[in-house]
């Protein structure tokens, strides 16, 4: 039987990261070659892109202010996002320069909270900066490098800090070769699916959901209708998904190894989240056969260090503790945890079968704001688990939200009092400020007038040609945006007196965390 054989290159878009793996186009890698005669070819643009955006960050640093504020912007989610959302500037206000640089300087105001003259210089940075010169630069060699494989399609997976910068991409890829299919696929792409599909006609499918079949699907011309591709299949039993195939990546660039056991979050019911709106249903996969997957994985790479990049590891990880006790291995690993009343009793075989660092979700010291987030976890429950955890040398790493809504001042410091209190068992926290994601259910609330979290709509006119491709909201309410900001800066600055590693993304440049400065290793 003869079969024609479909190249398809999927690629991981800036901004990303050095310390695990981008696991999701090894996953598509792995399951579209298993599943069809097909050749998939993987690209990760990030890693080459870390140094640019460092020395930037130093740009800023040097120009603007080498405050705590500017410190804590250059290390956070704000910094990336800005990066990103620019393109989405520079492809949308490309022939309107004043506009351009209005809108430049209210996405800024969004993501740090400055006085005027240091945000018009940054602003400046920004719109004037050769960084975005250097960076297309390396983009365009990139897709100039993907397409001298000559690949029937090309996707690219997003992240909230990625998706822009892949919408630039697929752009350059469809002006150098107008009958490459591009494909856009991954977490953000799905929840801006129909925006983009009407604003952006150089993408040909938007898959939303759960990838792999879908690009299963579309190489095997089960669909020639550009647009929304909405998944017809997902990956149902876990067992079926084979490893990550990681081998057109250089490992020597990563610390971890990234493995995927279940989809979904089994609890799925945080207001601040958005996840639910991507997957399908909760389930995992067989812990014997996860154990099996990191063999294969150290055998091919050498790497003993894994990361689990489930958002909750806990319906399997007693089964798995014990899969990986029987091998005898020296693996090292690490994930996400709720950090309920039925965690604690999980920490000591964990940390027998070798866990080194876990991940729980705190966001607020309040048990009001807990409630309002429908987080079903209580302080005392958090206290016991991060002091089980630092008993069984677990590393506690826990993530916090500033400004949730309706957040009061006392809210705030009770959040500062209960990291004080239980510093000695958590040696970082991931600070985050809030942000009303579109499909959350904070976010679908604020459609509507009144709502529980006080929160109106108030969208920036300077930002009227992208504001249906952003990730977050603007809004107003209790606390304001830029008290949001405000605090995080506080926390951030808190913590650190503290002797606790706060960090916002998963990049730092505090000096206890430099080797994962962006690109300094």
């Amino acid at each position: 039987m003869l079969y024609v054989v479909v190249k398809l290159t999927v690629v991981q878009p800036p901004v990303w990261g050095n310390l695990r793996t981008p696991w999701e186009i090894a996953y598509i890698k792995s399951f579209v070659e298993s599943n069809g005669h097909h050749k998939v070819n993987t690209v990760d643009s990030s890693i080459s892109a870390l140094p640019l955006i460092t020395k930037f960050a130093l740009e800023i640093r040097r120009k603007v202010s080498d405050s705590f504020v500017i410190e804590t912007y250059l290390t956070s989610l704000g910094f990336l996002t800005s990066i990103a959302e620019c393109y989405l500037i520079r492809i949308f206000y490309k022939e309107h320069v004043y506009d351009y640089r209005n809108a430049t300087r209210a996405l800024l105001s969004t993501k740090i909270h400055l006085d005027d003259e240091s945000l018009e210089k940054l602003t400046d940075i920004f719109c004037t900066s050769n960084f975005f010169i250097k960076f297309d630069s390396l983009l365009k060699e990139q897709c100039n490098e993907i397409l001298l494989k000559e690949p029937d399609y090309v996707g690219c997976t997003t992240h909230i800090t990625s998706f822009p910068i892949a919408l630039f991409l697929l752009k350059y890829v469809k002006e150098l070769s107008p009958n490459t299919v591009t494909i856009l696929s991954g977490y953000q792409a799905s929840m801006n699916a129909r925006d983009v599909c009407d604003r952006c006609s150089w993408v040909d499918f938007v898959i939303r959901g759960e990838s792999e079949y879908g690009y299963l699907e579309i190489l095997e011309n089960k669909t020639k209708v550009r647009g929304v591709y909405n998944v017809k299949n997902v990956i149902l039993n876990m067992d079926d998904m084979p490893p990550p195939d990681y081998s057109d990546l250089n490992m020597k660039d990563y610390k971890m190894i990234s493995i995927m056991a279940s989809r979904n979050c089994p609890h799925g019911i945080c207001t601040f989240c958005q996840e639910d709106a991507f997957w399908s249903e909760f389930r995992f996969k067989n812990p014997k056969l996860l154990v099996d997957e990191m063999e294969v994985q150290y055998e091919r790479h050498g790497i003993n260090r894994f990361d689990f990049v489930d958002l909750d590891i806990r319906d399997f990880v007693l089964p798995f503790c014990e899969n990986l006790k029987q091998k005898k291995h020296d693996f090292k690993w690490s994930g996400a945890m709720r950090a309920d009343k039925k965690t604690p009793p999980l920490l000591k075989k964990m940390g027998n079968a070798n866990c080194k660092s876990m991940f729980f979700g705190f966001e607020s010291g309040s048990a009001r704001i807990l409630k309002l987030m429908q987080k079903n976890i209580t302080l005392d429950s958090l206290s016991e688990t991060v002091k089980e955890a630092y008993n069984n040398g677990i590393r506690s790493k826990l993530t916090c939200i500033t400004g949730l809504p309706t957040e009061t001042w006392d809210d705030f410091q009770r959040t500062l009092n209960f990291i004080e209190r239980n510093s000695k068992y958590i040696p970082i926290v991931l600070v985050q400020s809030f942000k009303a994601l579109t499909r959350s259910p904070i976010g679908v609330a604020l459609q509507k007038p009144e709502n529980e979290y006080g929160l109106k709509l108030r969208n920036k006119p300077e930002l009227a040609l992208i504001q249906d491709l952003l990730y977050s909201y603007n809004y107003e309410g209790t606390p304001e945006p830029n008290e949001v900001l405000d605090r995080h800066v506080k926390a951030r600055r808190f913590f650190r007196d503290l002797g606790v590693g706060e960090r916002a993304v998963l990049v730092s440049s505090n000096p206890k965390h430099k080797k994962n400065l962006l690109g300094i290793r």
